[in-house]
């Protein structure tokens, strides 16, 4: 080897040690932020956009040095919502951001909720306004596969859901909707309805059942009063009419509210409302497909969470009697307890 080519190896090594080296620096310097910032990135965001939200944001200090690291990361970037950590080094936010570490929360969306309860736990992903447009989109209406459907009532799923800010609302809604399909009535439905009236006879049972072991009871209690064409005079079936009329206090229900004309009052309207009223549960879908064959007309809550069923008006009206004796009976204790 010649000497010319000698120290062209060595200048050569010494470029590249110190490359590494300053690469190394850059990869190591910390940012400036005294606290945790959250990075959204959205569908469709490019990593450019990606990088100036992170220098506008006092993430990054310097954009060229990630920039450089982005030409040579063949990873893509996913849409997320990124926790960085404060005085965290350059390595640290590109492995979190070009790693998809993103950060999730935990949506829990009860049994027998409704559309209005479901908005409150969707505040701070999907705006309200956005939600009640979503609420009534053909397009998302046809993904329910029913025809009939108005809206999206019952066919947000109830379920464990692992959301963040950088989700589309429309993304959200969709994923609420396809999980609905387990829910919903196959074609062995055994009550004489079609599939989204079984929904909506599940909806009612879910809003009166306290125990799994009585859902095909009061699923046999609505679907022998609609056999005889006797209202429903289901209760949460007034409450959802105040929800749509947006009344106050809708879960308090008094003379006025049972007297009211309205399509989902089944005190004045026969038959089942035009649809369902909440999102129900796995085991009172169950139950309206597969109800239990009784003569029960009537049921009343016993005041320790179950229900007493009857098949004649008398026996219904000492029922109602015995729950208000013992209601009474709690009041004047509590008054005694004051």
């Amino acid at each position: 080897m010649s000497l010319n080519t000698s120290n062209l190896m060595k200048a050569l090594l010494v470029g590249l040690a110190v490359t590494v080296s300053a690469g190394a620096l850059l990869l190591s310097q910390r940012n400036d932020l005294n606290e945790p910032q959250v990075v959204l990135v959205k569908k469709g965001m490019s990593v450019s956009q990606v990088i100036l939200q992170l220098k506008s944001s006092s993430i990054i200090r310097s954009d060229l040095p990630i920039r450089i690291w982005a030409k040579l990361d063949f990873r893509k970037i996913r849409e997320g919502e990124y926790l960085i950590p404060a005085r965290a080094t350059l390595f640290e936010i590109v492995n979190i951001i070009w790693g998809g570490h993103s950060t999730f929360i935990e949506l829990v969306i009860p049994e027998g909720s409704n559309s209005w309860q479901i908005e409150k736990l969707l505040k701070d992903y999907v705006p309200a306004e956005q939600f009640w447009s979503l609420w009534t989109d053909p397009e998302l209406i046809l993904l329910t596969g029913e025809p009939k459907a108005r809206t999206l009532e019952g066919f947000m799923a109830p379920n464990t859901y692992f959301i963040n800010r950088a989700m589309e609302p429309i993304d959200i809604i969709k994923m609420l909707v396809k999980n609905s399909k387990k829910y919903y009535p196959s074609s062995q439905i055994k009550n004489g309805l079609s599939n989204y009236e079984t929904l909506i006879l599940a909806s009612l049972i879910e809003s009166e059942a306290t125990v799994n072991s009585e859902r095909d009871r009061i699923a046999s209690v609505f679907l022998n009063r609609l056999k005889k064409g006797m209202p429903l005079q289901c209760d949460p079936t007034v409450q959802y009419s105040k929800y749509k009329l947006g009344l106050p206090n809708p879960l308090r229900l008094g003379g006025t509210d049972l007297r009211r004309f309205h399509p989902y009052n089944t005190y004045r309207i026969p038959g089942l409302p035009p649809g369902p009223i909440c999102s129900p549960s796995l085991p009172s879908m169950q139950a309206a497909v597969k109800p239990s064959t009784t003569e029960e007309l009537y049921f009343v809550a016993d005041g320790n969470g179950t229900h007493v069923f009857s098949s004649t008006l008398e026996e219904h009206s000492k029922a109602v009697q015995a729950y208000r004796k013992i209601q009474a009976e709690k009041k004047l204790r509590n008054q005694e307890n004051l």
